[in-house]
């Protein structure tokens, strides 16, 4: 099915998630200073500020996958879209008294846009596999 032939309810709702999130994203990257937790920095041996760049791009990246669930170039689109607003809020960082634009946080926001459409994708491709009986075609 393509978009065109879908209602605009159902696109406005699948679109939904991915905007309120991509709000979050731009309401945390407004605040001056934010402090990674230390428990994770302990554990972990990245920094809290790449941890939460891969987390913020991996989850946008499955709800754009879900928004654009019934165009031809889903993949493609849901990680065009969330790097490019992984890109546009680091520049939006430029402007935040306290806050910097960095190319660690660009390349993070792409690790985190490739495993959020990635595992969209393995979740789907599951998910068709599944419904299919062994040994039949």
């Amino acid at each position: 099915m393509n978009a065109s032939k879908l209602s605009a309810r159902t696109v406005a709702l699948r679109a939904l998630p991915a905007l309120l999130w991509m709000g979050l994203i731009f309401y945390l990257s407004s605040l001056s200073h934010l402090e990674a937790p230390g428990e994770v920095e302990r554990l972990l041996p990245l920094p809290g500020d790449v941890i939460g760049h891969v987390g913020e791009c991996a989850v946008l990246g499955v709800l754009l996958a879900v928004a654009f669930l019934s165009t031809r170039w889903r993949w493609v689109a849901a990680f065009a879209v969330a790097l490019l607003y992984g890109l546009s809020d680091e520049l939006h960082q430029v402007f935040v008294p306290g806050r910097a634009a960095s190319w660690e946080d660009i390349l993070a926001d792409a690790i985190g846009a490739v495993l959020g459409v990635g595992a969209s994708w393995a979740a789907t491709r599951l998910w068709r596999l599944g419904g299919k009986k062994p040994g039949l075609r």
